[in-house]
């Protein structure tokens, strides 16, 4: 263990968070008390270690705004893309299909964005960064536990950044709906914000980033950029996969219209 890792360990040590460098077996069912616990979980975890203040080492970066630049670079190239499939003479089933959804799917993407930067965005950023608040970055069962006397475990710190504490519960969230595709995301949201002491600006922002259809949207890049080596049938069966696991548009209208006055992206 070099001085980088001495320092965070002992920083850790103090605040009741134990290392213990492997992953966690979790046999048990996904049940709307086993994520409550999870997310409870998590909110000890981000409360007890954030503060650390000696950013200087390489060891915690930052991400924050990673996910939201990155959305808007994607959602740019999408766009080039529906234009040269509309142009395309020979189209197979993935660009008929891409035609016929790829708008849509960028209109949701565009909103979610757009959500996001209406939710006092910057305000947030401003939080995080006074706080030093720092995320996990895998937070699920196999990484983030309480041991029998109530202290933090952790697997691995290989993810740790600097972020708003926002994103190690939309981090858990995206993988969870992976797994079940009937949870209410709402009832979460509102449950880990009041965990967490988070205000309205929190609950929009993560309305926002959960509206975002990026598992859509992720399959659509890898398709443009010819990433995967898939048959068109096994493109069209991941198309409705990733549909079903982005769930339904969870941006509240009349917020929108409330904030309509507010500076939209423009791309």
């Amino acid at each position: 263990m070099d001085n980088i890792d001495n320092n965070l360990y002992s920083y850790f040590t103090k605040r009741d968070i134990k290392l213990v460098n492997h992953s966690f077996e979790n046999r048990g069912e996904i049940s709307l008390e086993s994520i409550k616990r999870q997310i409870s979980n998590i909110v000890v975890f981000q409360n007890n270690a954030k503060g650390y203040k000696d950013n200087i080492l390489p060891r915690i970066g930052s991400s924050i705004g990673r996910d939201l630049e990155g959305y808007k670079v994607q959602v740019k190239n999408l766009e080039l893309d529906l234009d040269y499939i509309t142009d395309k003479i020979d189209k197979n089933s993935v660009d008929i299909f891409i035609l016929e959804e790829g708008e849509m799917l960028l209109s949701r993407g565009r909103r979610a964005i757009n959500h996001v930067e209406n939710s006092n965005y910057s305000k947030l950023i401003r939080r995080s960064m006074a706080n030093y608040e720092v995320c996990l970055g895998r937070v699920c069962e196999g990484n983030l536990r309480m041991d029998e006397n109530g202290k933090v475990e952790i697997g691995t710190i290989k993810y740790l950044t600097y972020n708003l504490v926002e994103h190690d519960f939309y981090s858990y969230l995206k993988r969870l709906r992976k797994k079940n595709n009937i949870l209410d995301i709402e009832c979460l949201i509102k449950y880990f914000a009041e965990k967490s002491l988070l205000k309205d600006d929190s609950i929009e922002y993560l309305r926002g980033l959960l509206s975002y259809p990026v598992e859509s949207l992720k399959l659509w890049e890898k398709y443009r950029i010819n990433k995967k080596n898939l048959t068109e049938e096994e493109y069209m069966d991941g198309f409705y996969r990733a549909k079903k696991n982005d769930g339904k548009e969870l941006i509240a209208r009349e917020y929108e219209k409330n904030n309509s006055q507010r500076e939209k992206i423009v791309y």
